[in-house]
């Protein structure tokens, strides 16, 4: 996992940034010109973007606040919210356009790793919300991550019904046999296609690798249908249908 690290100063960001948002509203996101008119649902970013091109984190400063919102329930709320619509959305979609077979029409849903099947809280809650490439490659190769329970019971649901699963990570190649092992270890299993990034994709930032991928799945004749992330980046640029976006109040992957 290649990550440049940048701290925001308490001072940039706006104590709004907690305020939780209307359920599973639209948000206002331009997922890009390949994609135009195409929705992203969900709870909205909860990082100003600020035109990053790198990531960031959010920092000690607003660790306090943070530590509320997880452990308060209101993310484990709205990530509920977020994943009853994807599942009402995609069940709907594949109705309108499957037939009621929606592996012959290859409908396919791609699904993150961190924050979305699996939670890191724990770890940035220990590091004041900043980042530590080595601290986080020994926690997760201790699969100390939790499922994500909302997102992984509409994985199953999903894989279950006949839709396509694809499980697509920033995470490196070189990290697949733990990150295989610790989602096996939380029941998310069967998964038709599992996407770690390449040497030859590391220079890439997040949208254009998950944005490339999917183009690829799509030339190879996989539909797909929405994309479930807690990035902006997870889902923009094209190659789906709608893109549905959990709430992420500690990093921003461009």
């Amino acid at each position: 996992m290649r990550r440049i690290v940048f701290t925001l100063p308490a001072a940039i960001l706006s104590l709004a940034l907690f305020v939780a948002p209307a359920s599973a509203q639209v948000v206002p996101v331009d997922p890009g010109t390949s994609a135009a008119g195409k929705p992203i649902w969900g709870t909205g970013q909860n990082l100003p973007p600020l035109a990053a091109t790198v990531p960031y984190f959010v920092g000690p400063g607003f660790a306090p606040a943070v530590s509320d919102y997880y452990a308060s329930g209101k993310a484990l709320r709205q990530q509920k919210e977020i994943a009853a619509a994807a599942h009402a959305w995609v069940g709907n979609w594949v109705d309108d356009n499957c037939g009621g077979k929606p592996r012959s029409c290859k409908a396919t849903v791609v699904f993150d790793v961190d924050e979305t099947l699996l939670s890191n809280y724990a770890f940035y809650k220990g590091t004041d919300f900043t980042f530590d490439q080595d601290g986080w490659n020994a926690f997760n190769e201790a699969c100390k991550s939790p499922a994500i329970v909302p997102v992984r019971s509409l994985y199953t649901r999903l894989r279950e019904s006949g839709i396509r699963v694809v499980i697509m990570t920033g995470r490196a190649e070189a990290t697949r046999s733990w990150t295989e092992g610790c989602l096996e270890q939380h029941g998310i299993t069967k998964w038709d296609r599992l996407i770690l990034r390449s040497p030859s994709e590391a220079g890439l930032n997040a949208d254009e690798y998950k944005s490339g991928e999917r183009a690829a799945l799509e030339r190879a004749g996989y539909r797909i249908v929405a994309s479930i992330g807690d990035q902006v980046s997870d889902m923009s640029s094209g190659y789906l249908r709608a893109g549905f976006l959990l709430p992420n109040a500690m990093y921003l992957i461009p």
